[in-house]
């Protein structure tokens, strides 16, 4: 039994060592792409021309407006326990996918705070945690941002940013430097990446950028406008098409005289062919007019009124005999 222990463990050892390897692998920090549904610590500088020029911006990255009164901004360092004021009751209101900018009363950036606090009682500084609460008792934490070598943080922290540079919260998990920057393709798409891992959803900044509650909401809502300014040709269309299709009915009734027409073949072709019958009309001794007397015979149009073509009979007397004599007349 004594040989066969030693032999077991130093089979065993290296599965352990293997094992807790890959477990531990397993265990190692994820990195999970997420927009947040919530306001965001989105910028923050702690140095600038002076030890205290810094800032710190919130974002909005959802679809509401939210009311910040009554939330507070504070700071905690490397080994603090407690939370140390920066704003201890915020007011306002951060608009769907807007900024808000927080300053210190030492900040020279051109973009104008919306809230500046004191610095007599501290400042941002390295290694720190900066916190935003959604009550001045500093119980319910909103978002947080550790800094260096800093205990309270989201997974892991970020490096301290050096004088007059920052870091920033990217738009996606994609975004880099160099795409978050001025003139890059994530420039405009705001900062909504919230994995709950400091480190890998800050980037660092060698041009800080703060911005305020005026400055244009992100991502650009564009596309909105854009419908609005199609919609309004689409009417104008509709309208030009319709008083055509009434200029083509008033020509369809001058068809009308085609259908007479067809009796004119029928009527002309047989009376100008037998004006001799009228002598078949006299051998009655006592002849009876011709019942047909004034009938049309023809239409014919011309312009506005249609000549018109009638068979009357006109009678003739003579010694011994009657007849009547076909005339025809045309008149419009």
């Amino acid at each position: 039994m004594k040989k066969v222990l030693p032999s077991l463990v130093v089979i065993l050892a290296p599965i352990f060592v293997l094992f807790s390897l890959f477990f531990l692998s397993k265990k190692a920090i994820p990195v999970l792409s997420a927009t947040a549904n919530h306001v965001v610590i989105s910028e923050v500088q702690i140095a600038g021309t002076t030890s205290t020029d810094e800032f710190v911006e919130l974002y909005n990255p959802t679809n509401e407006d939210v009311d910040i009164n009554g939330w507070k901004l504070a700071r905690k360092t490397a080994a603090g326990t407690e939370p140390l004021d920066l704003v201890a009751s915020l007011s306002g209101t951060i608009q769907s996918k807007s900024y808000f900018l927080i300053a210190s009363e030492s900040y020279d950036g051109e973009v104008v705070p919306d809230v500046i606090y004191a610095t007599s009682s501290g400042s941002i500084a390295n290694n720190n945690t900066v916190l935003l609460y959604a009550n001045q008792q500093a119980t319910i934490v909103i978002d947080k941002l550790g800094l260096g070598s800093a205990n309270d943080r989201e997974t892991q922290t970020v490096a301290n940013p050096s004088a007059n540079k920052s870091v920033e919260r990217k738009a996606h998990q994609g975004s880099t430097s160099e795409s978050m920057a001025v003139g890059g393709n994530d420039e405009f798409l705001g900062n909504g990446e919230d994995s709950d891992n400091n480190n890998a959803d800050f980037v660092p900044r060698n041009n800080p950028q703060p911005q305020n509650s005026k400055s244009p909401k992100e991502p650009v809502p564009t596309p909105t406008s854009s419908p609005t300014s199609t919609s309004t040709p689409t009417p104008t269309q509709t309208q030009t098409p319709t008083p055509s299709p009434t200029n083509t009915p008033t020509n369809i009734p001058t068809q009308t005289p085609s259908p007479t027409s067809t009796v004119t073949p029928s009527v002309t072709l047989t009376l100008t062919s037998s004006p001799t019958p009228t002598p078949t009309l006299s051998l009655s001794p006592t002849p009876t007019p011709p019942q047909n007397n004034g009938k049309i015979i023809a239409l014919f149009p011309f312009g506005e009124k249609p000549l018109v073509c009638k068979l009357d009979y006109k009678e003739r007397s003579t010694l011994f005999f009657t007849v009547w004599l076909p005339v025809i007349s045309c008149s419009r």
